[in-house]
């Protein structure tokens, strides 16, 4: 198994597959973001309370929506990626997981409402 993994990861660098990779790196940075993003977007297309189309859109239909989630996604990604650092959930997650007390001064950048 560790033979045909090197072999693969040989063959990928070799034919230059890190240039389709890099495509996607915004995406995978964003991730988080994402992830939340597919769940909204997908309970208004298919619920009822949104647009309803679980009854009316078949697989082919599904897999082409998803398409053109991901793209618009993606899309996005490369925007927010080219003028911040990373994603506004990310950025949340990591001030939350930080910070032991969001109402305390932490470093770096706390909300200092105790002070």
């Amino acid at each position: 198994m560790a033979v045909l993994v090197s072999l693969f990861v040989q063959i990928w660098f070799a034919s230059g597959g890190y240039k389709f990779q890099r495509l996607l790196i915004p995406y995978g940075r964003m991730s988080l973001t994402n992830y939340i993003g597919q769940s909204i977007i997908g309970g208004f297309v298919y619920w009822g309370c949104g647009l309803g189309l679980y009854r009316y859109a078949g697989a082919t239909y599904c897999v082409l929506i998803g398409i053109v989630i991901f793209t618009i996604q993606l899309v996005f990604s490369r925007w927010w990626l080219s003028r911040y650092r990373q994603g506004p959930l990310e950025y949340l997650w990591r001030k939350g997981t930080w910070c032991k007390n969001p109402f305390h001064s932490c470093a770096p950048g706390g909300l200092g409402i105790n002070k």
